[in-house]
């Protein structure tokens, strides 16, 4: 017969720790908080991360109105970030990319010269890329950009791109679209006036625009359809409108004065051939 120690006792084993069976509803319900409680804290993680670039998109907004204002000029396309960053408390390599290092991508509206509308573009996504600024290069893509509601993924008129956005699910949580309007700095600041032509014909178009001093800010073929606006020209600047491309056939010259002004070329077009045939016939 086994011998017992008087004072001592066979040990319980049940409760030296848990049974196996213990253990694993542990580690389940373990499991099952953790499948709850990490989706929901990536979550709120992505949450304040868009939040946060909201808020430095904005800044960026407000540095890029600083440069126009001060310098009476958009930045160069192709340096942007390194101009802005003279007003923005950010390095020019913090304002090219955000804190996921996803490149942000600035857009100018190329339906006016210069541009009275910006984009800057930001994605949070990693797994999805934007378009580059030479994917937006018609009015009609610019203005599908920034119609697009906060949110949303733009049409696929803008840029085919979106429709990979289209299939991940609530991707446009993570686009972000900062829409930056100048206008009012150049009608106000500048006191500059536009003018808008819009080649409804059949063809191909051009237009110069010169300063007062007789300085060339602009010219360009405008394809049949088309339409620009001509941004923060001083009173006495000239906009000189031709009825085919290269700048020939002068039908008409616009000195810039008070007030903005509109031109429809197929109306004028008209008017200017009507106008010779009467000078021909007076010759007659």
């Amino acid at each position: 017969m086994e011998r017992i120690m008087k004072g001592h006792s066979i040990p319980n084993r049940n409760q030296d720790g848990f049974t196996l069976l213990e253990m694993i509803a542990a580690i389940t319900i373990i499991g099952i908080l953790a499948s709850v409680i990490i989706p929901n804290l990536a979550r709120q993680i992505d949450i304040a991360a868009v939040r946060a670039e909201s808020k430095t998109l904005e800044t960026f907004a407000e540095s890029l109105k600083t440069y126009v204002s001060v310098n009476r000029r958009l930045p160069k396309t192709s340096n942007w970030a390194a101009a802005i960053s003279e007003y923005a408390d950010a390095s020019k390599q913090a304002i090219e990319r955000n804190k996921r290092m996803e490149r942000r991508v600035y857009i100018e509206d190329p339906g006016s010269n210069p541009s009275e509308r910006v984009i800057i573009l930001s994605n949070l996504r990693t797994e999805l890329s934007l378009p580059k600024r030479s994917d937006i290069r018609k009015a009609s893509r610019f203005q599908a950009l920034w119609d697009t509601v906060d949110g949303k993924i733009p049409s696929t008129k803008s840029w085919k791109g979106w429709s990979r956005w289209k299939s991940v699910e609530r991707a446009g949580n993570y686009l972000l679209i900062e829409r930056i309007n100048l206008r009012k700095i150049y009608e106000t600041e500048f006191k500059t006036r536009s003018v808008a032509i819009n080649n409804t014909t059949k063809g191909t178009t051009s237009y110069e625009a010169y300063g007062p001093d007789g300085k060339r800010l602009s010219r360009r073929n405008l394809a049949a359809g088309a339409t620009i606006t001509l941004n923060s020209l001083v009173p006495g600047s000239r906009v000189k409108i031709f009825r085919k491309s290269g700048r020939s056939g002068l039908i008409y010259t616009h000195i810039v004065s008070d007030q903005d002004a509109t031109f429809d070329l197929s109306s004028w077009i008209s008017s200017s051939k009507r106008k010779r045939k009467r000078d021909h016939d007076d010759d007659d």
